[in-house]
């Protein structure tokens, strides 16, 4: 399992619905960047997040929805992770609200039991 490379200017919270990913407009379109691996991999990447606390999650691409909740993990198919991505630019430039859960957007019912978050720090920039 490799693990991911949080680029300059992001900061990595763990609250109690899972992950949030804050920064700069520069910064999240970076950690868009480097979470499309998840989307165009092959079935059951997986990442490794550390947190200054000592606690390690994992970010998972897999085709099959998990039955049971996996600790510490966010595990979700392709095609979430590539609209995450796509939501974080989203995000950077002003076009979705932030702070922005991946939950509240609708996409997977049930909602993740883990959920992934983006907070724009700073005010939002055009996509050129």
């Amino acid at each position: 399992m490799k693990d991911l490379s949080l680029p300059a200017g992001i900061r990595l919270l763990h609250d109690r619905n899972g992950l949030r990913f804050q920064g700069t407009a520069v910064a999240l379109r970076a950690l868009s960047r480097a979470l499309r691996p998840l989307a165009e991999g092959p079935d059951h990447t997986a990442w490794r997040v550390h947190l200054r606390q000592g606690a390690d999650w994992k970010l998972v691409s897999q085709e099959q929805y998990p039955v049971l909740r996996r600790r510490m993990s966010i595990v979700l198919p392709p095609d979430a992770w590539a609209i995450i991505s796509w939501k974080i630019l989203h995000v950077s430039c002003g076009w979705e609200t932030s702070p922005f859960a991946f939950a509240d957007c609708g996409y997977l019912r049930p909602a993740p039991d883990h959920d992934i978050g983006f907070d724009l720090l700073g005010e939002p920039e055009p996509i050129d």
